[in-house]
C-alpha cells in the first residue's frame, strides 16, 4: 500500500512538472522549465489543488536524496577543471558575494515576515500558511 501511496505522489509531482514543461515550451520567455513548475506547484498548494499530504512522502523522500542529484554535475564540473582554474578567483569572489547577499535578503525577508506577521495578528490572513 506504501508503494501505491509513493506512485500517486510521485504523478501529482510529474504532472506538474510536466505542466510546467508545457508552458516553458509555449511561452517565449527566458524562464526555466523547473521555475515553472515551482511556481505550479506553489499555485496549486494555495489554492488547495494540490493538498500537502497528497504530496508529502514523496517531496519528503526527494530532499533526503538531493545531494545525489548534484553528483553529475559535480563530475562535468571535475572534467572542465583545467579551463575553469585559470578563473578561480574571480568565481570565488562572485560566488561569495553573491552568497552573503543571499543571506541578506533572507534575513531582511525574514524579519519583514515576522513584522508583518505581529502587525496583522488581530486579523485573519488569506495566504498560503496552514
Amino acid at each position: 500500500m506504501k508503494f501505491l501511496r509513493y506512485a500517486q505522489q510521485f504523478s501529482v509531482i510529474l504532472t506538474i512538472s510536466m505542466l510546467g514543461e508545457i508552458l516553458h515550451a509555449v511561452l517565449p520567455l527566458p524562464v526555466p522549465t523547473s521555475i515553472y513548475g515551482m511556481l505550479l506547484m506553489l499555485l496549486a498548494l494555495c489554492t488547495h489543488v494540490v493538498r500537502m499530504e497528497w504530496i508529502k512522502d514523496a517531496s519528503d523522500f526527494l530532499l533526503k536524496i538531493m545531494p545525489v542529484m548534484f553528483l553529475p554535475s559535480a563530475a562535468r564540473f571535475a572534467a572542465f577543471w583545467p579551463q575553469i582554474q585559470a578563473l578561480l578567483v574571480p568565481l570565488t569572489v562572485i560566488s561569495v558575494g553573491v552568497t552573503l547577499v543571499t543571506f541578506a535578503a533572507t534575513g531582511w525577508t525574514a524579519q519583514l515576515m515576522i513584522w508583518m506577521d505581529r502587525k496583522g495578528k488581530g486579523r485573519k490572513s488569506d495566504d498560503c500558511t496552514n
